[in-house]
C-alpha cells in the first residue's frame, strides 16, 4: 500500500471516530444568506444570524428612531450602541430569527462587523448605494 493511501485510510478512520463525530455534531450549523432575497450573514457568538430589511424590520427602525427612511441616512452613519442594538435587533428578526435586543446585547459580537453588516443589508435591500454618503437630508452647506 502506498503512504498516500494509508494517510487517506488514517484520515477515514479519525473521521469515523466517537470523539470525531461528537465534534461534527456539536459545531453550529452554518446559515447560508440570500442575495437576491437582500440577506446578508452576521456572526453573534457562536451562531451566524441572517440579516434583512423586510417592511416590518424597516417600520421598527423607524419607530425606535423616530424618524422615516427618507432621513435614516445620517442616523445611519454614526449609530450610538443602542440605536446599533435595535437596527441589528430587527434585522435579525427580518432574517427570521426569534431574538430580543437584549439577547443580542448580551452576546459578543464585533462592533466593526456589526457596523458593516447592517450597511450591507441597506445596500442589499437597495436602500442604501454603495459608496453613497450617509447624509441624505440635502443640506449640505459650504462656507
Amino acid at each position: 500500500m502506498t503512504s498516500r493511501a494509508t494517510t487517506a485510510k488514517s484520515r477515514l478512520k479519525a473521521s469515523a471516530s466517537p470523539a470525531a463525530s461528537a465534534s461534527q455534531e456539536a459545531a453550529p450549523a452554518r446559515a447560508f444568506a440570500n442575495k437576491h432575497r437582500g440577506e446578508v450573514l452576521f456572526r453573534v457568538g457562536d451562531q451566524d444570524y441572517k440579516l434583512c430589511l423586510t417592511m416590518n424590520a424597516l417600520v421598527e427602525i423607524e419607530d425606535a428612531f423616530g424618524i422615516p427612511l427618507s432621513k435614516l441616512g445620517s442616523a445611519l452613519a454614526q449609530p450610538s450602541m443602542k440605536q446599533l442594538r435595535t437596527i441589528l435587533g430587527a434585522l435579525v428578526r427580518g432574517g427570521g430569527a426569534d431574538l430580543t435586543d437584549e439577547e443580542l446585547g448580551a452576546s459578543p459580537f464585533d462592533i466593526v462587523a456589526a457596523s458593516k453588516a447592517v450597511e450591507e443589508a441597506f445596500i442589499a435591500a437597495q436602500v442604501l448605494k454603495p459608496g453613497a454618503p450617509s447624509n441624505d437630508d440635502g443640506d449640505d452647506e459650504k462656507n
